[in-house]
């Protein structure tokens, strides 16, 4: 994606036929919609193919924070949210947890649960942001649903831009996507990052957390701590973050989210 971008670049500056800068544009818009199938057609049917105990550590997890961002495109932590009879089971039903619907249409209400990227549950109908939900009438999964759209050409709200600056320039154009966002910089006092790179195309989301009240972060690096991985994503947590935050660093195999 990068290639592509530089190239329609390059052709841009040198003025090179119209038509090739536009096939350039296509084959992005193909990269990305390719990434989408790849991930509707390697996923889980159904969340009955997991474990209820993973889905319970996990859900054990969720109810020590206030609020919980993702950027990730999965149904794993909608299905874990979600699912019923799993302890532990608050008297809402979702361990504390509300993603902003009302039944399948965005409302925004209470929300405390944000998929920052979008994910494979979530669409645009036309006028409104809406998600996917189960039909126990025939017993269609979501991620069924979303496969079957997919074959018609309509894809789920993803932000698969290969930059900080183009993905930070679509989140901007989606009510819901852009209110995940600020919702971020709403953040106060402390904040977990849990598996995450902290890559550069995702420096958006952590100039956000600069312009909030986050004062302390914790993140988690996973193996050998001197591993050329760990060693990047703690640089880029250094030259990333306010110098005002405090950054500690966790070994996630620490935490037993399944």
């Amino acid at each position: 994606m990068h290639s592509l971008q530089s190239a329609e670049l390059v052709c841009e500056t040198y003025r090179v036929d119209r038509a090739i800068i536009n096939q350039i544009r296509d084959d992005q818009e193909q990269l990305k919609d390719s990434l989408i199938e790849v991930i509707a057609n390697t996923h889980p049917h159904r969340p009955n193919e997991i474990e209820d105990g993973m889905f319970e550590s996990t859900r054990q997890f969720l109810t020590q924070f206030l609020n919980v961002f993702s950027l990730n495109y999965d149904m794993l932590l909608y299905w874990a949210v979600n699912k019923t009879n799993l302890a532990p089971n608050r008297p809402d039903r979702w361990c504390g947890k509300k993603d902003g619907f009302f039944r399948d249409e965005w409302e925004q209400r209470q929300q405390n649960l944000h998929f920052l990227h979008g994910g494979l549950h979530l669409y645009n109908d036309g006028s409104s942001v809406c998600k996917r939900v189960y039909d126990p009438e025939d017993w269609d999964a979501i991620v069924d649903q979303v496969r079957r759209w997919l074959d018609t050409g309509n894809f789920p709200l993803f932000v698969s831009e290969p930059t900080c600056e183009k993905k930070l320039e679509k989140i901007k154009h989606n009510p819901y996507l852009n209110a995940c966002y600020q919702a971020l910089g709403e953040l106060e006092n402390t904040l977990y990052i849990h598996g995450h790179s902290i890559a550069e195309n995702d420096r958006h989301i952590f100039e956000q957390i600069n312009r909030s009240r986050v004062n302390r972060v914790f993140i988690s690096i996973h193996g050998d701590e001197d591993s050329r991985a760990n060693r990047d994503s703690m640089a880029n947590a250094d030259r990333f973050l306010d110098r005002s935050i405090d950054i500690g660093f966790y070994d996630a195999a620490t935490v037993p989210i399944w």
